[in-house]
């Protein structure tokens, strides 16, 4: 008896080229890993990465850290952004940024 079970839905979290990324998108394309990259989000607004994942039609947003009040508040936004796009697990792929308390 055969099981199916969903892909796993990644977020992947960018700061740069994109070289990472696009690597995760390949190999989810060529189904070498059960997943699908739902979701990328940089803090930076000109990382390569976010265009990579525009062309591969994989929403992509730039979260600016400027306009939150904390790192705390900022990590707030990127969590309820992976939740928007219910998110089973996160990558940090060439992610900058060091994480709070408040995104585990």
């Amino acid at each position: 008896m055969s099981t199916s079970r969903p892909k796993l839905r990644l977020g992947v979290l960018v700061s740069g080229r994109g070289s990472n990324l696009q690597a995760i998108m390949d190999a989810a394309t060529a189904v070498k890993i059960d997943a699908s990259v739902e979701v990328v989000i940089s803090d930076k607004s000109h990382a390569q990465a976010l265009d990579h994942a525009r062309q591969s039609r994989v929403p992509a947003f730039f979260l600016n850290p400027k306009d939150y009040s904390s790192r705390e508040k900022y990590d707030e936004a990127v969590v309820n952004l992976l939740g928007k796009h219910q998110i089973d697990l996160v990558i940090l792929a060439g992610y900058m940024r060091l994480i709070t308390s408040r995104a585990v």
